[in-house]
C-alpha cells in the first residue's frame, strides 16, 4: 500500500506529455487558438522557465505539431564551404544544400529521435538571390503519419518512425503551378484524403489516397487565376466538414467528398472594388477561417483583413466588409470573443496587436507592439512571434490589450537578415518557439 501510495505520488510530479495533441498547423481548424488552462499570465513577473533548446535542426519558417509526446517539425540542412568566414575565425562559409528534412524530437527534452529527407527545398542547393529558401511546411499528423510538402513541391507521407511510406511530387505528378518564392502548403487531411491545391490548368485543388498517394479527385480549374500561398482550411459548417481556400484571385468553398465547388467569390475584384487605397497587389499568405457564417482572411500589401458571409447551404458566399488599417501581410491572426485579433502596420517599428469586432470588421482597440508577427492564443493570453525579435505576452482584453512581458528566442538562418515567420503552439503547457535551426521549450504553466 505505502509503495503505491509513493507511485502515486512520483507519478503526479511527472509533467503527462500527448494529452493535448497538436496534431496540424495552427491547431483545430487551424485558428491558432490552444485549448490550454491555468498559464501563466505576466511573464515581468515570472518568465517562462526554459525547458530545453536544440539547434541540431534545419532552418525553417515552420512551426510544430505535438504528438503523444514527440515533436515534428521539417527544416532545410546546410553545409561547409570552401570558403572561410570573415565574420567568425575558424568557421567556414555555409550554404543550404537543397535538402528539406523532416524531423522527430522527445517533448521531455528535445532529443532528437529521427530524420528523413523527404524532398528538395524551394531554392535547392546554393541558391541564389531572394528565393527564401528554408522549410515551409509544418507537417500535418493523422493515424499515426505525417504528411508535408516541401518548397520544391515535393509531397510525402511519413509514418511516425520516420519511413516514407509514398512520394509525389505537383508538379510532375500532378501539373501543379508552382507559386513565385516555391510551394508554402500545410496539407489538410480528412476522411483518408490528403487534402491541398495544386493550382493547375486542369485542377484547383486535389486529393489524394492517405495511404496510397493514389489521386481520388481533382476539383474543375479557375479561370483567369494563378497560384498563392494559402494553405487550404477543414471547417465545420452545420455540422458539416467543408474545405476553403485561395488562389491569386479567387476565395472558394469545396465539398471534400469530391472536389465539388460549392460557391465562389471573386476575391481581388472585390477588395479592390472596396478598398479606399484603389488597386493593390494582393499577397495573398492567410488561411481563411469559419466562424458561424463568417470566412475571415487578410491580404497584403495595402489591402486588409476581410469577411465573407456564406449562406447555410453553403451555395454562396458574398463580401461582407474589410479593415484596410489591418493588414496583416504574412501574420496570421486568432479569431475569439467575437473579435479578430491581429497584427497591423507595414513595417516592424510601426506595428501594433488590434482586436476587430467580427460582425463589422470595425476596430474595437488597439496597442502598439513596434513589431509584426503571427499571433496565436491560449486561456485568455495572446501570444505574438515578431518578424525579427522575440515571443510577446498580451491579455486578450477588448477594453485595453495590456502588454505582459516578453522572451528571446534563440536560433538562426543561415542569412541572419531573413524573417521569422514560424508560429508559436502551446501543448500541455509548454510553449514551443521555433527559429531557423533551433526550437526552444518552454514551461508556461502557473
Amino acid at each position: 500500500m505505502k509503495n503505491l501510495i509513493l507511485l502515486t505520488v512520483l507519478l503526479g510530479t511527472v509533467v503527462c506529455y500527448g494529452a493535448n495533441n497538436v496534431t496540424q498547423w495552427r491547431g483545430e481548424e487551424r485558428r491558432g487558438i490552444f485549448h490550454e488552462k491555468n498559464l501563466l499570465k505576466d511573464w515581468k513577473a515570472q518568465p517562462p522557465k526554459e525547458l530545453w533548446f536544440t539547434e541540431e535542426l534545419g532552418d525553417t519558417y515552420a512551426s510544430v505539431v505535438v504528438v503523444d509526446g514527440k515533436v515534428y517539425t521539417t527544416g532545410i540542412t546546410r553545409y561547409d564551404t570552401d570558403e572561410d568566414d570573415p565574420k567568425e575565425e575558424g568557421k567556414k562559409i555555409q550554404n543550404y544544400d537543397g535538402r528539406e528534412l523532416l524531423y522527430a524530437l522527445d517533448a521531455k527534452d528535445g532529443k532528437l529521435l529521427w530524420s528523413v529527407q523527404y524532398g528538395e527545398s524551394a531554392g535547392g542547393k546554393d541558391p541564389k538571390g531572394r528565393v527564401y529558401p528554408p522549410a515551409r511546411c509544418t507537417p500535418t499528423y493523422a493515424d499515426g503519419h505525417l504528411y508535408a510538402v516541401t518548397g520544391n513541391g515535393d509531397i510525402a507521407c511519413v509514418s511516425t518512425d520516420g519511413k516514407i511510406v509514398w512520394q509525389a511530387n505537383l508538379e510532375k505528378d500532378f501539373g501543379g503551378r508552382k507559386p513565385q518564392f516555391g510551394w508554402s502548403v500545410m496539407p489538410v487531411v480528412h476522411d483518408n484524403k490528403v487534402i491541398f491545391p495544386v493550382f493547375s490548368t486542369e485542377g484547383e485543388m486535389i486529393a489524394l489516397d492517405a495511404k496510397t498517394g493514389k489521386k481520388v479527385w481533382l476539383s474543375e480549374p479557375l479561370p483567369d487565376s494563378g497560384p498563392s500561398n494559402v494553405s487550404p482550411n477543414l471547417v465545420d459548417h452545420k455540422g458539416k466538414k467543408k474545405v476553403i481556400g485561395i488562389n491569386g484571385s479567387y476565395i472558394y468553398g469545396i465539398d471534400p467528398a469530391d472536389g465539388k465547388f460549392q460557391w465562389r467569390a471573386p476575391l481581388t475584384e472585390d477588395l479592390k472594388a472596396n478598398s479606399p487605397e484603389g488597386s493593390h497587389w494582393g499577397a495573398y499568405n492567410i488561411t481563411p477561417v469559419l466562424v458561424d457564417d463568417l470566412v475571415i482572411s487578410s491580404a497584403g500589401y495595402k489591402m486588409g483583413t476581410y469577411a465573407y458571409r456564406v449562406n447555410d447551404a453553403f451555395t454562396e458566399a458574398k463580401f461582407e466588409w474589410i479593415n484596410t488599417d489591418f493588414d496583416s501581410r504574412h501574420y496570421h491572426f486568432v479569431v475569439d470573443d467575437g473579435a479578430v485579433w491581429i497584427v497591423g502596420g507595414q513595417s516592424t517599428m510601426s506595428g501594433y496587436l488590434g482586436a476587430l469586432d467580427i460582425k463589422t470588421g470595425k476596430e474595437i482597440t488597439k496597442t502598439q507592439w513596434k513589431q509584426v508577427g503571427s499571433v496565436t492564443a491560449a486561456d485568455g493570453m495572446l501570444y505574438c512571434q515578431a518578424e525579427w525579435a522575440g515571443l510577446s505576452l498580451f491579455e486578450m482584453n477588448k477594453d485595453e490589450i495590456a502588454h505582459r512581458g516578453g522572451i528571446g528566442i534563440r536560433g538562426l538562418l543561415k542569412d541572419k537578415q531573413h524573417f521569422n515567420w514560424s508560429h508559436p503552439v502551446i501543448a500541455d503547457g509548454v510553449l514551443y518557439a521555433r527559429k531557423g535551426n533551433a526550437l526552444t521549450a518552454f514551461d508556461v504553466k502557473k
